[in-house]
């Protein structure tokens, strides 16, 4: 399947199978955890950076096409919250693959991985891709994907090498691990 890149926009009013969260409330959730990390890792010392902290190069004509539009190129570095809707509707995200991602991006956290303003957008991409391609029946070329995140298909494989080194080449996630967090997830957003 090839992915188009059209300024038409999801609804993301619809509500989620199986879950009480539509999928606004599962985005705004999503933003508001990775603020509150980022709000914390900031106080952090320095550490060591990582490729997903390289900056995002400047696009010339790097897989540009007719029907992109400008803001494509012009947007490199978007706030998260625009960046992660951009995302779910370009990759057909839903709630559960939402959630996959927190899981994966809360499973390297706790391996020691720090989340920082400079290496968010690449970070959160690399994780929403390799879910997506591990736990969705759908796919699209690396090329959609790459254009997607403002990258070019050698970073898009860089950074999927090193999100799947980090997590030992292991995406697995049991059912029951998931009801656990997902209930864990809902609750934080009824908190809020």
């Amino acid at each position: 399947t090839q992915m188009k890149l059209t300024s038409s926009v999801v609804s993301l009013m619809k509500p989620c199978k199986h879950h009480s969260m539509n999928l606004s409330d599962t985005i705004t959730t999503c933003v508001t955890i990775f603020t509150n990390i980022l709000r914390y890792t900031n106080s952090i010392s320095k550490r060591t950076p990582s490729i997903f902290d390289m900056p995002l190069p400047q696009r010339t004509s790097i897989e540009t096409d007719s029907e992109s539009d400008e803001s494509d190129s012009d947007n490199q570095e978007m706030e998260i919250e625009p960046f992660v809707i951009r995302c779910v509707n370009y990759l057909n995200l839903d709630h559960h693959l939402l959630v996959l991602s927190m899981m994966t991006l809360d499973k390297l956290l706790k391996s020691g991985f720090v989340l920082t303003e400079r290496n968010v957008q690449r970070f959160v991409f690399t994780i929403f891709v390799a879910v997506q391609k591990f736990f969705s029946d759908e796919s699209f070329t690396n090329k959609a994907y790459a254009k997607v995140g403002f990258v070019d298909c050698n970073e898009l494989l860089n950074l999927e090498l090193t999100l799947m080194d980090m997590l030992e080449f292991n995406m697995f996630i049991s059912d029951v691990q998931y009801e656990v967090y997902n209930k864990k997830f809902e609750k934080f957003w009824k908190r809020e």
